[in-house]
């Protein structure tokens, strides 16, 4: 019974001093999320590679590159890669210049500064297929746009069926996802010391060059990690 209990107490002391260290109690709080992405995005992804190389997903004979082949020789893949290409292109520089220019605006002292911030953040919580909604009241052929385009005396649009559809979607994705930039860009410049710009400005340093050598310099990792998340989000 003793030896029992003596096992016992040493591999709770083991357990203990186990989890005294910090690298496995960060594995434990990153466990979750590990399993998470791996259930719903590695594994998956993992299974796409495998039957991109077979015939189908249930007899799963091996093709090779034949089905690379097919698909690159497809006209309606390489206008979907070039109107993918052209979305991405055109948004992400616009998310990123835009989210930057309302991060600093809104980190100045600008009135209704709270309330604009709010205004900023509420398309985040938005659902998808409300966000979907939103765009049939607007731009569609009986939406709010085109009925007011009539009451001006102008013809309605069909706006999928035309080159304005980029320009639609690419307006839906920054009101969507522009909010969440600018908190990024919101926090970093927050995180700069007013003592720099003092000290610059007693320089005789302008705004410009106190934001392209101090603001530019510290949000250089926010832009990467804004470039890289509106790039995929993009995609």
């Amino acid at each position: 019974m003793n030896k029992w209990v003596f096992a016992l107490v040493g591999a709770v002391t083991k357990i203990m001093n186990w989890m005294r260290k910090d690298a496995p109690v960060a594995w434990l709080f990153l466990a979750p999320s590990a399993v998470g992405f791996a259930l719903f995005y590695l594994i998956p992804f993992v299974m796409g590679v495998f039957y991109s190389f077979a015939d189908s997903s249930l007899d799963r004979h091996f093709t090779g590159w034949d089905n690379y082949r097919e698909l690159f020789a497809s006209g309606s893949f390489r206008k979907a890669a070039f109107n993918t290409l052209y979305f991405s292109a055109v948004s992400v520089p616009l998310n990123l210049v835009l989210s930057l220019g309302l991060a600093w605006m809104l980190n100045s002292n600008l009135y209704l500064r709270k309330w604009l911030r709010t205004a900023y953040v509420l398309p985040l919580v938005v659902p998808v297929a409300s966000i979907v909604f939103i765009w049939q009241m607007l731009f569609d052929w009986n939406g709010s746009v085109n009925a007011w385009m009539s009451g001006f005396g102008m013809h309605r649009v069909d706006w999928m069926k035309t080159e304005a559809a980029r320009y639609v979607i690419i307006v839906v994705y920054l009101w969507k996802n522009i909010g969440y930039n600018v908190i990024l860009f919101l926090a970093g410049l927050q995180l700069i010391p007013k003592d720099y710009y003092e000290t610059a400005q007693m320089e005789g340093a302008g705004r410009l060059r106190q934001f392209r050598s101090i603001t530019l310099v510290y949000l250089t990792p926010t832009m990467f990690f804004v470039v890289i998340l509106s790039i995929m989000n993009s995609f």
